[in-house]
Order: C-alpha cells, then structure tokens, then sequence
C-alpha cells in the first residue's frame, strides 16, 4: 500500500514496439491524483491529468483516492487498486493495464449516501475540437477514450468543454444510499 511517503506510482500499457500509455500516481495533499500520457520510445506527450480538487470542496469532480495498491497480473499486466472517502461517500477505483493492447482500463465506483453534484472522473486537457460523442472522443496521439456500458447498465457519457473532459453517470433518479458504477478505456491506435 501507499502513502504520502511514496511519492508516484505508475502502470505501463506499453507493447513490445515501445507504443502505448502509461499511468502515473501522484500523492498531492491528501489524496492520489494521475496522469495518463501516450508513449512512443523515448517520447512522452501527457493526455490527461485528474482533476482532483481538495478537501474543502463539497463535491469531488473525481474520486477521491488516499488509498494504493499494485498488483502484477498474468501476461505483464498491472492492476492499480485505489480507494478513498470523502464526506459520508466511500469511493474505490480499479486501472488495468494491458500492454499487448496499449490499453488502461477504468472502474470506479461509489457508495453514495447524499446526492452528488456530479458523479463521474474529470481531466484536465488541452484537446480542441475533437469529434465527440456520448460515449466517445479522440484524444490526440492516436488515443481514444471511451466510455463502457456497467453491468448495472448505468448511463455513462463523456463531456468535453472548456480544458476539461468528464466521464460520469446519471445518478438523479434512484434511491439513496446506493452504489453508482462508471466504466471508461483509453487505447492507443
């Protein structure tokens, strides 16, 4: 497990070519954040950075994680397990690597006791104009980011404005408490 002591953790989706994506874990104030980059050899361009806000915020725009742990899976793939709590909400988040297919694959999860502002994980970009749709976008150096229906078939969809790129689910109409599942993938072409 991590802590403030480790400093950065990172999962490698990168096949025999030196082509994919890379995930960094990064310990800031009281919680992990990460950034996905897309990687060519020796270049490294960052996609995505988590906007992860603070303690003070009555809403996380992405889960808030205080929790690490790293697992080696069969066929040179990594397992990122993440959890956290903010307020009465208990959150946890998977992140898969699968190198052979230049792919991180996300689960996150919350067990909601009020209503959120907004369910989901937010990023950081600097992607322009790109083509968008619900469920997926371009975004840049040959990588995609989709959303993927759950299990519990909650609708997930992708927002994209003004530097920042949104994957979340529609929570308003059930029952409290409850868990909300949201699923995403980034591959590189």
């Amino acid at each position: 497990m991590s802590n403030a002591t480790e400093t950065n953790q990172i999962l490698n989706a990168i096949d025999q070519y030196g082509r994919g994506l890379q995930i960094t874990f990064i310990w800031q104030g009281d919680r992990f954040t990460h950034r996905i980059s897309s990687i060519d050899a020796e270049c490294k361009v960052v996609l995505l950075e988590s906007f992860d806000g603070n303690s003070a915020d009555q809403w996380p725009l992405s889960p808030p994680l205080q929790s690490l742990s790293v697992e080696q899976r069969e066929e040179r793939r990594q397992v990122a397990l993440l959890v956290g709590m903010a307020r009465r909400n208990h959150w946890s988040l998977s992140v898969e690597s699968r190198p052979d297919e230049r792919m991180l694959v996300f689960d996150a999860a919350c067990r909601v006791q009020e209503w959120p502002d907004i369910l989901g994980s937010t990023y950081r970009t600097t992607i322009e104009n790109s083509a968008l749709n619900s469920q997926s976008l371009d975004i840049g150096n040959d990588c995609q980011f989709d959303a993927m229906t759950t299990i519990n078939s909650e609708t997930v969809v992708i927002h994209h404005s003004e530097g920042r790129l949104t994957v979340c689910i529609d929570a308003n109409a059930a029952s409290l408490p409850q868990t909300f599942r949201w699923q995403y993938m980034i591959s590189r072409c």
